[in-house]
C-alpha cells in the first residue's frame, strides 16, 4: 500500500468513497428525475394533442349536423336561378362557399375586384354604340342646319331639328326601357332574397338563444321587404318614368319649359326613398343592439345555471352546450357571409348598368352641345340626372338588407 500514488491512497479513505457514493447516486438522482419530467412532459403534450384532436373532429362533426338539418334549398336555387351577370361572386354555388368559408377559405379580394371590372368593361362596350349614335346624329343635324341656312324659311331648320330630337330620344328611350327593366327584376330578386335568406338565419339565430332579435326581426323584414319593394315598385319607377317624359317634352320646343317641374318631381321621390331608409336603418339598428344585449343575458344566465345547478353533470353539459352553440355561431356566420355575396351578386349588376348609362349620357351631352344640339345635349343631361333615382333606389334596398345582415352576424 506504501507503493501506490496519493490520490489512489485517498481513494480507500472511507469518507472519500461515501462522498464518491453520493455524488454518483445524485447524479443519478437528478438523470432519472429529468427523465420522468420529460416523459410526462410528452405525455400531457400528447394528451392535450389527442383532446385538441377529439375536440375539432367533435365541432366538424356538430357543423356537419347542423348543415344537414338547415333548410338552405330555395336560397340555393334563387341563387342558381340568377344569371351569370349577377352571379359573378357566387359561381361556385351556395353549398360550396359556405363549406369553404367554414374551413377559412374565404375569396381573395383580387378575384371579387377581377369579375366586377371585367363586368364594367362589358357593360361600357354595351352602352357605348347608343352614345356614339346620339353623336353621329347631332353631328349630322349640324351639317343639315348649315346646308339649309340659306333657305328663308325658319321652318326647315325646326323639322330638321325634330327628326334628329327624335331619332336621339328614341335611341335614348331604347336604352331607358333597358335600364327600368333591370331595375325592376332586381327589386324582384331582392324580394326573393330576403324571403329566401332570412328565414335560415332567424332560425340559426333562435337556435343561438337570441329569441328577442328573431322576434323583433321577423315582422320588421316581412314590413321592409313588403313596404320598401312596394315603394319602388308602385312609386320610384312611375316617377321616374314621369321626368323621363317631362324631359323628352320638355327639350322638345324652345318654347315649352318643364325643368323645373322634372326636377321637383325627381328631387321628391329621392326625398321620400331617403326617409323611408334612414328611419328603417335607425330603427332597426336600435332593436338590434338592444335585443343582442338582451339575448347575451339570457345565454350567460342558462349556461351558469346548466353547469351550477346540476349535480355531478353540470361541467359536461356546460361543455356540450359550448360545442353546439360554437357550431351555430360558426354556420350563422358562414351563411350571413354567403348571403352577403349574393346580395352583392344581385345589386352589382344593376348599380353598374345605371351609372355607366348614366356615364355614357353625360360624355354624350357634353359632345353634342359644341356641335350645335343644344336641346338634345339638354335632354341627354336631364336624363341622366333621373337616373340617379334608380341608383339611390337599387343600392339604397341592398345596403339596408346589408346592414340586417351585419347585425345578425354580431349579434352572437
Amino acid at each position: 500500500m506504501k507503493s501506490l500514488h496519493p490520490f489512489l491512497k485517498s481513494l480507500y479513505r472511507p469518507s472519500a468513497v461515501r462522498y464518491l457514493l453520493t455524488a454518483v447516486l445524485a447524479f443519478g438522482a437528478l438523470l432519472l428525475s429529468g427523465f420522468l419530467i420529460f416523459v410526462a412532459a410528452e405525455n400531457v403534450a400528447s394528451a392535450e394533442t389527442r383532446e385538441q384532436e377529439d375536440l375539432e373532429k367533435a365541432l366538424e362533426d356538430e357543423i356537419e349536423s347542423g348543415l344537414g338539418n338547415l333548410d338552405i334549398r330555395e336560397f340555393q336555387e334563387f341563387v342558381n336561378s340568377l344569371d351569370a351577370k349577377r352571379r359573378i361572386l357566387l359561381r361556385d354555388g351556395v353549398s360550396s362557399v359556405i363549406k369553404r368559408t367554414l374551413v377559412g377559405e374565404l375569396g381573395g379580394v383580387d378575384e371579387f375586384a377581377g369579375e366586377i371590372k371585367n363586368l364594367f368593361f362589358a357593360v361600357f362596350l354595351s352602352a357605348l354604340p347608343a352614345a356614339l349614335t346620339v353623336i353621329i346624329i347631332c353631328i349630322a343635324e349640324s351639317m343639315l342646319t348649315g346646308l339649309t341656312s340659306g333657305f328663308k324659311q325658319q321652318s326647315t331648320s325646326e323639322i330638321i331639328h325634330f327628326v334628329c330630337y327624335a331619332a336621339s330620344t328614341l335611341i335614348i328611350l331604347s336604352e331607358i326601357v333597358t335600364a327600368i327593366s333591370v331595375t325592376a327584376e332586381t327589386v324582384g330578386n331582392l324580394k326573393k332574397f330576403s324571403e329566401y335568406l332570412f328565414p335560415p338565419l332567424l332560425t340559426l339565430m333562435s337556435a343561438l338563444g337570441g329569441r328577442t332579435m328573431t322576434a323583433a326581426y321577423q315582422p320588421l323584414l316581412a314590413a321592409a321587404s313588403a313596404g320598401v319593394i312596394g315603394l319602388i315598385s308602385n312609386f320610384v319607377l312611375p316617377v321616374f318614368i314621369a321626368t323621363i317624359v317631362f324631359s323628352a317634352i320638355g327639350n322638345l320646343s324652345g318654347n315649352v319649359k318643364l325643368e323645373n317641374l322634372t326636377k321637383l318631381t325627381r328631387n321628391v321621390a329621392e326625398w321620400t326613398l331617403m326617409a323611408v331608409f334612414g328611419v328603417f336603418i335607425a330603427f332597426i339598428t336600435v332593436q338590434g343592439i338592444v335585443g343582442a344585449a338582451a339575448d347575451r343575458i339570457t345565454v350567460s344566465a342558462a349556461k351558469f345555471a346548466l353547469s351550477s345547478y346540476v349535480p355531478i353533470l353540470g361541467g359536461y353539459l356546460s361543455d356540450g352546450f359550448d360545442l353546439v352553440y360554437a357550431s351555430c355561431v360558426l354556420i350563422k356566420n358562414a351563411l350571413g357571409y354567403t348571403g352577403v355575396l349574393a346580395l352583392g351578386s344581385v345589386v352589382i349588376y344593376p348599380i353598374i348598368l345605371l351609372a355607366v348609362q348614366m356615364l355614357a349620357l353625360r360624355l354624350g351631352a357634353a359632345v353634342t352641345e359644341p356641335l350645335g344640339g343644344e336641346r338634345i345635349s339638354k335632354f341627354l343631361t336631364s336624363v341622366a340626372k333621373n337616373l340617379r333615382l334608380l341608383i339611390t333606389a337599387v343600392a339604397g334596398t341592398g345596403f339596408m338588407f346589408f346592414i340586417v345582415i351585419m347585425l345578425l352576424l354580431c349579434s352572437a
